[in-house]
């Protein structure tokens, strides 16, 4: 098949059915040899840009390929190029042009972009509880490069109106938690629920001699709780959603799930999902605010 037209849903939220929906897309080009694909967001109302954070990896395999991608958008009268995608996809279905929110890349070559994330945009937000966040996305960073075969993910950010709720969603897409302790420790899990549930006990590590860092996902369950906010992970066949009860202070491995489910299709590496209050510190700013702290970046075309 030479060309499709790929049509996208209403509303494309992050849970289990639109990552799935986004798997079945990458697995259909794959399997059916397109050469050139539209991504039909006509009728598209919704699009949580955190999941930007996975989509633009499926996006550049695609692209690497010499698959030809094109973005249609209701408002929009002529059709959106490969490089023009992401940055399109987030200003047109985010509320706040804030750079903190917008997918980047995490990789050694862009450790000032990432650096600015933390210190400058995210604390451009203004947000209850910053120095948490920054400690928790900081971890997650440290353990994209340090945990991956490739050494590098992808982040993306999303403000929930709605439910007055910050979302940021660091995906590596190379090697699950699974197979990373199976290679770093030797340790053979029967599943990979049951790898996730090691790797968040503060005592399990994967890290070698004196590396620094191994205590993101640990960190992750205290500050969370601190935060009064919720996460989730993916990987491999499961999905796992945690509330701020994960975290217990009196006994610090044990561990509660609010919510197991299995995918229909192996995610091949993991999604880490953060919700947290958007509740802004400083009163005399306003939300609108937001919108005006942006800068370009060369990513994706933003």
């Amino acid at each position: 098949m030479e060309s499709y037209t790929y049509y996208f849903p209403r509303i494309i939220r992050y849970n289990m059915t639109s990552i799935e929906f986004l798997q079945r897309f990458h697995t259909y080009i794959l399997e059916n040899c397109i050469k050139e694909v539209l991504l039909n967001f006509e009728n598209t109302v919704r699009f949580e840009t955190n999941l930007l954070s996975f989509f633009s990896y499926i996006l550049e395999k695609l692209n690497k390929l010499g698959i030809k991608v094109m973005l249609k958008l209701k408002r929009e009268s002529h059709t959106i190029p490969y490089d023009k995608i992401i940055g399109m996809i987030f200003k047109t279905y985010s509320a706040y042009n804030q750079c903190s929110l917008k997918c980047r890349k995490i990789n050694d070559s862009n450790s000032r972009q990432i650096e600015d994330l933390l210190i400058k945009h995210l604390k451009g937000l203004n947000i209850k509880g910053y120095k948490w966040i920054k400690i928790i996305l900081s971890e997650l960073i440290a353990n994209i490069k340090m945990h991956t075969q490739l050494n590098e993910g992808t982040i993306a950010g999303y403000i929930d109106e709605t439910e007055k709720m910050l979302m940021f969603s660091i995906v590596n897409y190379d090697i699950t938690i699974k197979d990373n302790i199976q290679q770093k420790n030797g340790y053979i899990f029967d599943n990979d629920f049951d790898a996730i549930i090691w790797a968040l006990k503060k005592t399990n590590t994967t890290r070698l001699g004196e590396e620094p860092g191994g205590l993101g996902l640990y960190l992750l369950r205290k500050y969370i709780a601190e935060l009064a906010g919720d996460f989730s992970i993916i990987s491999g066949k499961y999905y796992l959603e945690f509330n701020n009860k994960s975290y217990n202070e009196k006994d610090e491995n044990k561990i509660e799930v609010e919510r197991v489910s299995t995918l229909k299709n192996i995610f091949n590496g993991n999604m880490i999902t953060i919700r947290i209050p958007f509740i802004i510190e400083n009163t005399q700013m306003k939300i609108d605010d937001l919108t005006n702290q942006s800068i370009d970046l060369l990513n994706w075309g933003i």
